[in-house]
């Protein structure tokens, strides 16, 4: 009778425990917010930490950007993205720029002479290109490199991470609550 009773014991705290409340795969969160607010183009990935994404049209590109900390634009327009149109407007807004998917350099998008389908790739293992502009000088661009031609999960949510660190790092108006004329 006592091996019973120390067997059912055992079981009950075995399967009570493997119950509980405090498990740490419950506690951790599926998705994580960071405090950014950008604007997306197209798809935004889908990544554990997350900010504040609204979507836009390309055509809103020409709008007021000043409320976003970023505007990302996915693989699928990056060829509309580059028309001569939209140059001035990489070049004016003073909010960084992310084209994902993107095997080229920014030069496409900032030069209206030269078409993305013409531009020749940049030869590294571009994943995402960015660019930012500061009163219509180039102050800052960036490449997010993968080491395989189609990232997993994990190397896209490190290229986030770093992309959000690099936005973080970048003063423009949207980042300090203030805009300017």
């Amino acid at each position: 009778m006592n091996k019973t009773l120390i067997g059912s014991f055992l079981f009950g705290n075995i399967f009570l425990s493997a119950c509980s409340e405090h498990s740490e795969f419950q506690n951790k969160p599926i998705h994580e917010k960071i405090d950014l607010n950008v604007a997306v183009v197209g798809r935004f990935p889908t990544v554990t930490t997350e900010p504040k994404v609204k979507k836009i049209s390309l055509t809103d590109l020409k709008g007021d950007l000043q409320k976003f900390d970023a505007v990302f634009i996915d693989k699928q327009h990056l060829q509309a993205a580059s028309e001569k149109e939209y140059a001035t407007v990489y070049k004016k807004s003073r909010v960084p720029f992310f084209f994902i998917g993107s095997k080229k350099s920014y030069a496409p998008f900032v030069d209206p002479e030269i078409s993305y389908k013409d531009e020749i790739e940049t030869g590294s293992n571009s994943y995402v290109t960015g660019v930012y502009y500061a009163k219509e000088k180039v102050e800052k661009s960036w490449e997010y490199g993968i080491h395989n031609p189609k990232p997993d999960q994990q190397e896209k949510e490190n290229i986030f991470e770093e992309i959000y660190k690099t936005i973080l790092t970048v003063d423009h108006p949207a980042s300090d609550g203030t805009s300017s004329s």
